[in-house]
């Protein structure tokens, strides 16, 4: 309950992951595999796309990353969606890499921080049991709240003071991976110029700054 595959504190969420796409032969193409976020074994983030589209065209995500821009995150997914392999290669998921942050790795959740939208529902959602009046925020402070998702799918049972060694690898595991955290530098913008390249191409928008300088 305390936190969710999403960023937000429900669980039990079951996502199907699935990717449309139209092929310049107009053919529509779907790919889709039905995962939940409280089997390790079957875990994909919305990341692991880029990577795994890349591979399918011949194409190698890790490679050719510019300068001062670190590498990606995602995993080709390919063999496992497709059932050729029984197991996900991804055995972690950061949820958020903010102080109300969370991370999955294997079995374990650590949620840090205040929560809201925090109570139990059922396996499905939304149903009847979504119910909003029960909403109310929960703290995991700096210390942290700890799930095993394995065995506690719908986080009953804060393990945070029964497991201390867990906790503080998680907590590490979470620093480790914040440290990594790229936000993408704010380009410059030219109000005048963009309406300009508007009005030019029949209203759709394309890069319009004229030097690499002016960006």
């Amino acid at each position: 309950m305390r936190g969710s595959c999403y960023s937000g504190p429900q669980m039990w969420l079951a996502q199907a992951w699935h990717i449309v796409h139209v092929s310049p032969s107009r053919g529509l193409s779907y790919a889709h595999r039905t995962t939940t976020c409280d089997d390790p074994s079957r875990y994909i983030h919305g990341c692991d796309w880029y990577p795994t589209v890349c591979a399918l065209a011949g194409i190698d995500a890790h490679s050719d990353i510019p300068a001062g821009i670190p590498g990606i995150d995602g995993m080709d997914m390919w063999g496992y969606i497709t059932g050729n392999v029984s197991k996900s290669p991804r055995t972690e998921i950061m949820i958020s890499s903010e102080d109300t942050g969370a991370i999955i790795s294997g079995d374990m959740k650590l949620i840090i921080g205040l929560q809201t939208y925090g109570f139990w529902q059922g396996p499905e959602y939304p149903n009847a049991t979504t119910d909003h009046s029960k909403e109310k925020e929960f703290d995991c402070g700096v210390t942290g709240c700890l799930f095993n998702i394995t065995a506690d799918p719908s986080e009953y049972t804060d393990l945070a003071a029964t497991h201390p060694s867990v906790l503080k690898q998680m907590h590490e595991l979470f620093a480790q991976r914040n440290a990594t955290a790229y936000e993408t530098p704010k380009l410059a913008e030219d109000p005048e110029k963009c309406a300009a390249y508007v009005k030019a191409n029949q209203g759709f928008l394309g890069p319009y700054m004229d030097t690499q300088s002016e960006l």
